[in-house]
This record gives structure tokens, sequence and C-alpha cells, in this order.
């Protein structure tokens, strides 16, 4: 898309500066893994355009495109079969896809973008399309100040396990946490990755239960939401029998204001790296609210 390599070599400068901004805030940007020989302009490559880096600015680079990432597409939340567009044309698999997903799962995600390209606009107008069709507006970035101005004003991000429980409780409000759900993290290092998931993970318990109280529970858009992240056992699942006869006692939680026989929570959302668990009540009638009973290291680990 670049009339020539030069133009690359800046803009690709100019995201670097960027993220350094995203990390001054504690953020960071999330990159696909980069194929080197993908052209650039009719006579370069991203290698070749590398090249011209100083020596330190090139191992910059290539770890971050091809090594250390962060890569979005390592945590892909949204499914292959899921149908994105942007303006008439299939976009899932791509990162508006995906940050459109988060959004969706009432997670606060954003994009930068490359300049000079075809996406100096913002919002980036994703479509999520169920048995309806649903815009997703995603903010976009790619001049360094607006996206300075853009983190100072946004939350903080998550420093230790008791602001991650201190945010969970008020951000999610159609969820009850019971009063020791938390106590297996204290002590634990605290993980910024893993408590990013374990948010994104609860908002979409969240949105369903929001959905829920609002009776638009096996709408198209309930159905959808439950599909995405339920079916294939990918960001929830059921424990397995043989693990509810091994750990019944384990996965087996006080409900308060109930009846004090414990109640088998097998239910639970995935963190993977490292392995992080969060179990809850499941599932959950109408009427009844859905009690987040543990967020901790996995329990059935032989």
């Amino acid at each position: 898309q670049f009339g020539h390599g030069r133009l690359f070599q800046e803009s690709l400068a100019r995201i670097m500066h960027m993220r350094r901004i995203a990390h001054d805030f504690g953020r960071d940007v999330y990159v696909q893994r980069t194929d080197l020989n993908q052209p650039v302009s009719s006579t370069s490559t991203v290698h070749d355009v590398i090249q011209e880096f100083s020596q330190d600015q090139k191992r910059a680079f290539l770890g971050w495109l091809q090594r250390r990432g962060p890569f979005w597409d390592d945590g892909m939340v949204h499914s292959p079969d899921d149908w994105y567009e942007h303006q008439g044309t299939l976009v899932t698999g791509s990162a508006m896809a995906d940050a459109a997903s988060r959004i969706r799962s009432g997670a606060d995600c954003r994009l930068v973008s490359l300049t000079p390209s075809d996406w100096e606009f913002t919002p980036v107008k994703v479509d999520w399309i169920g048995d309806s069709r649903h815009e997703v507006p995603v903010s976009n970035y790619w001049e360094l100040s607006e996206l300075e101005s853009a983190l100072q004003q946004a939350e903080p991000p998550l420093e230790s396990w008791s602001q991650l429980q201190k945010v969970v409780q008020r951000r999610f409000g159609r969820l009850a946490f019971t009063p020791d759900c938390f106590e297996d993290l204290r002590g634990r290092p605290f993980m910024p990755s893993a408590a990013d998931r374990i948010c994104d993970r609860l908002a979409v318990l969240n949105q369903l239960m929001e959905l829920q109280a609002n009776n638009a529970r096996n709408t198209p858009d309930w159905r959808q939401l439950y599909d995405d992240h339920f079916k294939g056992g990918v960001h929830f699942s059921d424990s397995s029998d043989t693990e509810k006869r091994e750990f019944r006692k384990q996965l087996s939680f006080r409900l308060p204001g109930l009846s004090d026989q414990p109640v088998l929570c097998g239910f639970h959302g995935k963190v993977n790296k490292p392995p992080f668990r969060i179990h809850f009540t499941w599932p959950v009638s109408p009427g009844e609210q859905l009690y987040v009973v543990y967020v901790g290291w996995k329990i059935t680990t032989r």
C-alpha cells in the first residue's frame, strides 16, 4: 500500500513510538506475527525495509513482530466461524474483528493503524452478523498525540490482584462474588496478562446475565454470545465427570444466604497461560443470581 519503502519505514517507526507511549501507560500494542516477505511497495518487502534500520532498531522490530509480541492471534477471542464485516467485506480473523468481539463482551479494546493508509479514520465500524446485524464501533488511532490523549483519559491498567477484585466487583454488577472467591490469588505474583483475561471472561458472564435480566435469554444475541464462548470449551467449559469425582470437595462451595450444603461448581472460565480458572454457578435459571465462587489457580491439577 506504500509508494516506496521509505514511507513504510517511517510508518513502522511511528508505530514503534506509539508502542512506547502505550508502555508508558502500562498498556501493550498487540500485533499479528508478520510475514517478512510480504510486499509493502512494488519493489520492497517488510524484510527489505527493516534492513535499512540500525542494528538496534532492526533487533527491536524483529523481536516485536516475530518473537515477543504480544500477538493478538495467540489469544483470539472470536471464532473463525463468526461473521464480521467492514463496509461489506468479510474481516473475520483480523485484528478489527477481534477488537470488535472483545468490545461486544464488555472489554475496552482499541486499534492503532499505520499512516499513510486507508485506515486514517475513527471509529472503525465493524458489523457482527448473527441472526441480525449489529454495528460495533472501534476507536482507532494513527496520530501519536491522539493515542496519548486517549490513554491519559482511560482507566488505569491493573497492577495488583486486590485492584482486580475491586474493579470487577464495581464493573460487573450482574455477577455475585462470594466473599472469599479471590482468596487463592493472595500471595501469588501478580500477572497483568492473566488479570486482563480474567476480566475478559467475567465480562462475558456479565453480558449474558445482563441479557437474561432484560428477558433476552435465548434471543439471537444471547445464543450467539453463548456459542462464541461456551461451545467447544475454549473459554468456558464444565469439569469432566472424573474431575468432579476426584475433586468434588475442592469444587464445592457454600453460597452466601443459601443452603449450608456446599454446591458443586464444575463450570469454569479458562485462562491458560498460566492455568487460572474462574468457577461459577451454572446454569442459572431466570431470576437467579450467577455466583462467582473461585478465581485462582486451576483446582483440578493432578
